[in-house]
Protein backbone atom coordinates (compact mmCIF):
# COMPACT_ATOMS: atom_id res chain seq x y z
CA UNK A 1 0.00 0.00 0.00
CA UNK A 2 1.51 3.32 -1.25
CA UNK A 3 1.95 5.77 1.58
CA UNK A 4 0.69 9.73 0.37
CA UNK A 5 1.70 11.31 3.45
CA UNK A 6 4.25 14.41 3.36
CA UNK A 7 6.37 15.28 6.40
CA UNK A 8 7.34 19.10 6.86
CA UNK A 9 10.96 19.55 6.24
CA UNK A 10 13.20 21.64 7.73
CA UNK A 11 13.94 24.45 5.66
CA UNK A 12 9.66 24.69 5.77
CA UNK A 13 9.13 25.01 9.14
CA UNK A 14 12.21 27.41 9.09
CA UNK A 15 10.38 29.78 6.43
CA UNK A 16 7.26 29.62 8.43
CA UNK A 17 8.86 30.42 11.91
CA UNK A 18 10.62 33.25 10.09
CA UNK A 19 7.25 34.62 8.20
CA UNK A 20 5.34 34.09 11.85
CA UNK A 21 8.35 36.24 13.74
CA UNK A 22 8.14 38.80 10.94
CA UNK A 23 4.17 39.65 11.69
CA UNK A 24 4.22 39.65 14.71
CA UNK A 25 7.56 41.69 15.51
CA UNK A 26 5.33 43.97 12.91
CA UNK A 27 2.55 44.04 15.32
CA UNK A 28 4.23 44.45 17.80
CA UNK A 29 5.38 47.89 16.52
CA UNK A 30 2.12 49.18 15.48
CA UNK A 31 1.24 48.51 18.86
CA UNK A 32 4.12 50.14 20.76
CA UNK A 33 3.40 53.26 18.73
CA UNK A 34 0.00 53.48 19.44
CA UNK A 35 0.56 52.58 22.90
CA UNK A 36 2.66 55.92 22.93
CA UNK A 37 0.40 58.06 21.08
CA UNK A 38 -1.98 56.69 23.44
CA UNK A 39 0.10 58.13 26.31
CA UNK A 40 0.58 61.42 24.62
CA UNK A 41 -2.46 62.11 23.72
CA UNK A 42 -3.58 61.57 27.08
CA UNK A 43 -1.07 63.77 28.56
CA UNK A 44 -2.10 66.17 25.85
CA UNK A 45 -5.98 65.86 27.17
CA UNK A 46 -5.10 66.19 30.59
CA UNK A 47 -2.79 69.19 30.42
CA UNK A 48 -5.20 71.35 28.01
CA UNK A 49 -8.02 69.88 31.00
CA UNK A 50 -5.93 71.66 33.95
CA UNK A 51 -5.58 74.61 31.67
CA UNK A 52 -8.72 74.97 30.93
CA UNK A 53 -9.55 74.39 34.79
CA UNK A 54 -6.94 76.92 35.98
CA UNK A 55 -8.60 79.70 33.63
CA UNK A 56 -11.95 79.03 35.18
CA UNK A 57 -10.28 78.79 38.60
CA UNK A 58 -8.67 82.20 38.42
CA UNK A 59 -10.95 83.93 37.04
CA UNK A 60 -13.25 82.95 39.42
CA UNK A 61 -10.99 83.91 42.44
CA UNK A 62 -9.99 87.19 40.46
CA UNK A 63 -13.77 88.52 39.91
CA UNK A 64 -14.52 88.19 43.84
CA UNK A 65 -10.99 90.06 45.21
CA UNK A 66 -11.39 92.63 47.64
CA UNK A 67 -10.49 96.22 47.54
CA UNK A 68 -9.81 98.43 50.92
CA UNK A 69 -12.70 99.48 53.04
CA UNK A 70 -12.86 102.75 54.61
CA UNK A 71 -9.58 103.83 55.63
CA UNK A 72 -7.46 101.10 53.73
CA UNK A 73 -9.04 98.89 57.14
CA UNK A 74 -8.53 94.83 56.70
CA UNK A 75 -7.20 94.86 53.02
CA UNK A 76 -4.70 92.68 51.99
CA UNK A 77 -2.98 92.76 48.59
CA UNK A 78 0.29 92.45 47.65
CA UNK A 79 3.21 89.71 46.37
CA UNK A 80 6.51 88.76 48.36
CA UNK A 81 8.96 86.27 47.60
CA UNK A 82 9.35 85.29 51.49
CA UNK A 83 9.52 81.88 51.84
CA UNK A 84 7.63 79.69 54.31
CA UNK A 85 7.43 75.68 54.75
CA UNK A 86 5.19 75.30 51.86
CA UNK A 87 6.62 78.11 49.69
CA UNK A 88 8.97 76.94 47.17
CA UNK A 89 12.05 79.10 47.80
CA UNK A 90 12.78 81.81 45.54
CA UNK A 91 9.48 82.05 44.05
CA UNK A 92 7.05 85.37 44.04
CA UNK A 93 3.58 84.47 45.73
CA UNK A 94 0.22 86.98 46.49
CA UNK A 95 -1.85 87.34 49.25
CA UNK A 96 -5.22 89.12 48.91
CA UNK A 97 -8.45 88.57 50.39
CA UNK A 98 -11.54 87.33 48.30
CA UNK A 99 -15.25 86.62 48.87
CA UNK A 100 -15.82 83.08 49.35
CA UNK A 101 -19.38 83.27 48.89
CA UNK A 102 -21.09 80.34 51.49
CA UNK A 103 -19.67 77.05 52.67
CA UNK A 104 -20.19 74.12 54.71
CA UNK A 105 -17.68 75.47 57.04
CA UNK A 106 -19.27 79.07 57.63
CA UNK A 107 -15.53 79.96 58.74
CA UNK A 108 -14.47 79.94 54.98
CA UNK A 109 -17.26 81.68 53.46
CA UNK A 110 -17.61 85.15 53.00
CA UNK A 111 -14.42 87.41 53.10
CA UNK A 112 -11.20 85.32 53.59
CA UNK A 113 -7.56 85.54 53.31
CA UNK A 114 -6.26 83.90 50.54
CA UNK A 115 -2.75 83.31 48.94
CA UNK A 116 -1.55 82.03 45.44
CA UNK A 117 1.97 80.27 45.38
CA UNK A 118 3.99 77.49 44.12
CA UNK A 119 4.65 74.96 46.75
CA UNK A 120 7.60 72.80 46.99
CA UNK A 121 6.72 69.92 44.83
CA UNK A 122 5.53 72.06 42.01
CA UNK A 123 2.46 72.47 42.55
CA UNK A 124 0.61 75.85 41.67
CA UNK A 125 -1.66 76.38 44.40
CA UNK A 126 -4.46 78.56 46.34
CA UNK A 127 -4.65 78.52 50.17
CA UNK A 128 -7.20 80.50 52.15
CA UNK A 129 -7.91 81.19 55.68
CA UNK A 130 -10.70 82.89 57.86
CA UNK A 131 -10.58 86.59 57.55
CA UNK A 132 -7.86 87.79 59.89
CA UNK A 133 -10.36 89.65 62.42
CA UNK A 134 -11.77 86.34 63.04
CA UNK A 135 -8.70 84.23 64.24
CA UNK A 136 -8.83 83.75 67.82
CA UNK A 137 -5.28 85.10 69.74
CA UNK A 138 -2.76 82.25 70.32
CA UNK A 139 -4.41 79.87 67.90
CA UNK A 140 -3.31 79.07 64.25
CA UNK A 141 -6.41 79.39 62.35
CA UNK A 142 -7.61 76.65 60.07
CA UNK A 143 -6.32 76.66 56.68
CA UNK A 144 -7.97 74.80 53.31
CA UNK A 145 -5.29 73.99 50.18
CA UNK A 146 -6.27 73.85 46.90
CA UNK A 147 -3.69 72.45 44.22
CA UNK A 148 -4.99 74.19 40.64
CA UNK A 149 -1.87 72.82 38.64
CA UNK A 150 0.49 70.27 38.87
CA UNK A 151 3.91 70.16 37.18
CA UNK A 152 4.90 73.80 37.66
CA UNK A 153 8.14 75.00 37.00
CA UNK A 154 7.65 78.71 38.13
CA UNK A 155 4.72 81.85 38.91
CA UNK A 156 4.86 85.36 37.35
CA UNK A 157 2.46 87.86 38.25
CA UNK A 158 2.14 91.30 36.99
CA UNK A 159 -0.21 94.31 37.68
CA UNK A 160 -1.55 97.02 35.59
CA UNK A 161 -0.37 100.31 36.47
CA UNK A 162 -2.89 102.69 34.57
CA UNK A 163 -0.80 105.29 32.56
CA UNK A 164 0.18 109.03 33.77
CA UNK A 165 -2.74 110.73 31.46
CA UNK A 166 -5.51 107.82 32.95
CA UNK A 167 -4.30 108.85 36.51
CA UNK A 168 -6.08 111.98 36.66
CA UNK A 169 -9.53 110.02 36.59
CA UNK A 170 -7.91 107.52 39.19
CA UNK A 171 -10.37 106.94 42.03
CA UNK A 172 -8.63 105.23 44.83
CA UNK A 173 -11.07 104.88 47.52
CA UNK A 174 -9.01 106.02 50.14
CA UNK A 175 -7.33 109.06 51.84
CA UNK A 176 -4.10 106.65 52.24
CA UNK A 177 -3.59 104.64 48.80
CA UNK A 178 -0.55 105.43 47.29
CA UNK A 179 0.12 105.00 43.56
CA UNK A 180 3.04 103.15 42.57
CA UNK A 181 6.33 105.31 42.00
CA UNK A 182 7.26 103.28 38.52
CA UNK A 183 5.82 104.83 34.66
CA UNK A 184 5.77 101.02 33.71
CA UNK A 185 2.70 99.67 32.88
CA UNK A 186 3.01 96.63 34.31
CA UNK A 187 4.78 96.04 37.36
CA UNK A 188 6.56 93.14 38.31
CA UNK A 189 5.15 92.98 42.09
CA UNK A 190 2.47 95.11 44.50
CA UNK A 191 3.40 96.62 47.45
CA UNK A 192 0.86 96.79 50.67
CA UNK A 193 1.14 100.02 50.95
CA UNK A 194 -0.57 100.87 47.78
CA UNK A 195 -3.64 99.95 49.96
CA UNK A 196 -5.74 99.33 46.28
CA UNK A 197 -6.33 97.03 44.03
CA UNK A 198 -4.89 96.97 40.37
CA UNK A 199 -6.85 97.44 37.25
CA UNK A 200 -5.79 94.29 35.55
CA UNK A 201 -3.80 91.33 36.69
CA UNK A 202 -1.36 88.79 34.71
CA UNK A 203 -0.53 85.15 35.86
CA UNK A 204 2.15 83.51 33.77
CA UNK A 205 2.69 79.70 34.71
CA UNK A 206 5.69 77.91 33.48
CA UNK A 207 5.28 74.37 32.54
CA UNK A 208 7.57 71.66 34.16
CA UNK A 209 7.73 69.18 30.75
CA UNK A 210 7.34 71.66 27.78
CA UNK A 211 8.90 74.57 29.80
CA UNK A 212 5.76 76.72 27.87
CA UNK A 213 4.52 79.96 29.53
CA UNK A 214 0.74 80.18 29.65
CA UNK A 215 -0.37 83.73 30.75
CA UNK A 216 -3.86 84.38 32.25
CA UNK A 217 -5.05 88.34 31.83
CA UNK A 218 -7.61 89.11 33.96
CA UNK A 219 -9.51 92.63 35.25
CA UNK A 220 -10.32 92.85 39.12
CA UNK A 221 -13.87 94.09 39.24
CA UNK A 222 -13.50 96.17 42.40
CA UNK A 223 -10.43 98.09 41.91
CA UNK A 224 -10.99 101.60 41.93
CA UNK A 225 -8.10 102.10 39.07
CA UNK A 226 -9.51 103.30 35.79
CA UNK A 227 -8.38 102.31 32.99
CA UNK A 228 -9.58 104.65 29.74
CA UNK A 229 -9.80 104.17 26.33
CA UNK A 230 -9.42 107.00 24.12
CA UNK A 231 -10.86 107.48 20.27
Amino acid sequence: MKNNKRYVSLIELLIAMTLTMLILSTLTYFYRNFDVLNRKSEENQKEQFQQTYLQTRLAAIVSRMTGPTLGGKNFYFYTSQESSGMIQPGSTHLTFLFHNYVMKEKEFGGHVLGKLFLDREGNFCLVFWPAPEAWEKGQLPKMKKEILMEKVANVNFQFFNAPKRERSKWVPGSATAIRPESDALWLEGWEQKYKHLPAMIKIKVTLLDSQETVTFAYPIADSRMAVVYEE
